[in-house]
């Protein structure tokens, strides 16, 4: 949040549709993962897969965004149970 990202947990063992679908009606354009998780996002345009374990990330600090209580931070999807999934902000 520090960085004024809104955060969007997936799930691997979304099918690649899931994946797909909620990653575009969302916008991400970077996705936090891990190694296995890669091969899950390469099919996506447009997406940035980022493993911190084999990230190398400038010392030093970075800019933080101003963000207040009303600002939204994650967005967390329905199981989609009686039609397409919906986000909730």
């Amino acid at each position: 949040w520090k960085i004024g990202a809104i955060s969007i947990p997936l799930f691997k063992l979304f099918r690649q549709d899931a994946l797909t679908s909620r990653v575009g009606d969302a916008g991400a354009q970077v996705v936090i993962t891990d190694a296995e998780g890669v091969d899950m996002l390469a099919a996506l345009d447009g997406v940035t897969a980022l493993v911190p374990e084999k990230t190398t990330l400038p010392d030093g600090r970075f800019d933080t965004a101003e963000t207040g209580p009303e600002e939204p931070a994650v967005l967390i999807y329905t199981s989609g149970t009686t039609g397409s999934p919906k986000g909730a902000l």
